[in-house]
Order: C-alpha cells, then structure tokens, then sequence
C-alpha cells in the first residue's frame, strides 16, 4: 500500500505554509499528551523521533515532558520556525533536515517513533522500514491525527466545501475520521496495534480559524497567491455570513494507532534480510 497519487507524488510546497502554519496551527491538544503519559507511553527520559515534525508541535511538547527528542523533516522553512518556537519555550530539541524513508539516524536510536498529522505524505512501506531500523528492541511506533470532525451546517462543513471548490481534495479518512488503510497495512506487516480516539472542542476567532485553514498544504501549499486571495475572501464572506458570532467553536477528533514491533524482529538479529523486507 502507499499513499494516493495526490498525496505521494504531488507534495504540496510545504515552505509556503511556515507562515500560517507556526501563527495558527495548534497542534495536537493536552488531552493527546495527557493520554500517552497516562498509558505509559512516554516517560522522563525516553529518546523519541517526531517523523515529519513541521514547525515541531508534537517534538515541543514532548520536551517539555523531559523526553530526548528528535524532529525529523525535510522542509527548512519549518524547522527554521520550529527552533523559533523552542527557544520562546525554552526546550531544546534536535532537528535533522531528512525524510521518514531515510533518516540519516544511526540505528537502534530511539524507544518511540512518533508520526503527527504526517504518515498521509510518506511512502509508507519505505518508512516502516526505516522506523524498524532506528526503533530499539521493543520500540513503539504511534501514528496521531488530529482533524476537525465534519457534521451538517457546521463551520467544518462550510470550509471544506470552498476547499473542494479551489482545490481537488478529501481527508485522508475519506470522511469518517477513521484511517483504516493505516491500521490495515501495519497488521499486514505483523505490527500489532491499538486505536484511541480522543474528542476536543476547538474554539477559534473568525480570524484564527482563518489562518487555521490557510495552515493547510492543499490551500497555502498548493494554491497560486492570487487563488489564496481569493479564497480567503471568500471564505471570510462565508463564515461571517452563516456564523456571525464572535466564536466558532469547531469539534476535533484525535485518532491515535499505537503499534509494537513484530514479534520476528524482535528477534532481527537471526533473521535473513528477506524477512525483514517489506512489501507494500
């Protein structure tokens, strides 16, 4: 399995979401943190890799935690704005200029590998791969997304259809919220997983929730800048127009897919390099 056309071999120029994305982006919400705490996840001291770390909201926060962190991303406009925002917090995290497939890390590195709102852009079967080698002996690997939950004449509701309207796109959980190819893949590779799912209401001015959207890669990545003029005129008429409250308040899912290592490679020292080949 491996992402859709869209999403794998049209990447949206994600230097151009830095902007909006460092601004208005809030990233995963305390009850995300609060939960792999609770379960044991993370704990002081873990050495964890954020594959995809962007603008470093999941790493930040890990940190802050007193976890070893590694934010891995290929984008330098994000990672220039996620040591921006370490040094306003106070952490230090360190940040690798590379992909999920090759990380450039030396292997058995880390105890958890953490994907948030990113395992949609990656070759997925490459990364497993990649996550197996860096992984220690009884490594975790969790794959996080965290998205505005679509219902009937919400704000949610009114955005996408714009979005649609100036750009081909769907959410990566074809709707439901749910990402079934996700957690089927990971079984097929013998991963054994577990799902969580966490519900959090958003509030946003008018103007926050227009740079939240801005944030997106298929609008601030994707669209020419007088399309971006555009549709946030357009969406701005919109909202203001069918919520002309203050305050939107727009309900998120957190979807979580804590997964283990395969019992063979926990063993991966007497295994044969076919084994340990993996096939999407």
């Amino acid at each position: 399995m491996r992402t859709s056309k869209f999403l794998f071999f049209n990447h949206p120029n994600f230097g151009n979401t830095a902007y909006h994305y460092a601004k208005y982006r809030r990233g995963f919400p305390k009850i995300f943190f609060n939960y792999l705490q609770d379960s044991g996840v993370i704990k002081s001291g873990k050495v964890v890799v954020d594959l995809g770390t962007g603008t470093g909201a999941i790493a930040r926060q890990l940190a802050m935690l007193n976890c070893k962190v590694i934010g891995v991303d290929p984008t330098s406009e994000l990672l220039e704005e996620a040591r921006k925002q370490d040094k306003l917090a106070g952490v230090t995290v360190k940040y690798i200029s590379a992909t999920a497939e090759k990380t450039t890390l030396p292997s058995e590195t880390c105890d958890i590998v953490i994907v948030g709102q990113a395992w949609h852009w990656f070759d997925q079967a490459a990364a497993v791969k990649e996550i197996l080698r860096i992984l220690k002996l009884g490594g975790k690997f969790i794959i996080a997304h965290y998205e505005w939950i679509t219902e009937q004449d919400s704000v949610s509701q009114v955005t996408e259809k714009l979005m649609k309207k100036y750009n081909t796109w769907k959410k990566v959980s074809q709707e439901t919220g749910i990402y079934n190819q996700w957690t089927d893949f990971l079984i097929k590779q013998g991963f054994s997983t577990d799902i969580k799912k966490l519900v959090e209401m958003e509030q946003y001015t008018h103007k926050e929730w227009l740079g939240r959207v801005m944030s997106s890669p298929v609008i601030s990545g994707k669209l020419a800048a007088d399309e971006l003029i555009k549709f946030d005129k357009e969406l701005a008429e919109e909202l203001a127009k069918k919520f002309p409250q203050s305050i939107l308040t727009v309900p998120h899912q957190c979807w979580i897919l804590e997964s283990c290592l395969p019992k063979l490679i926990l063993h991966k020292t007497m295994v044969d390099e076919e084994s340990l080949r993996f096939k999407p």
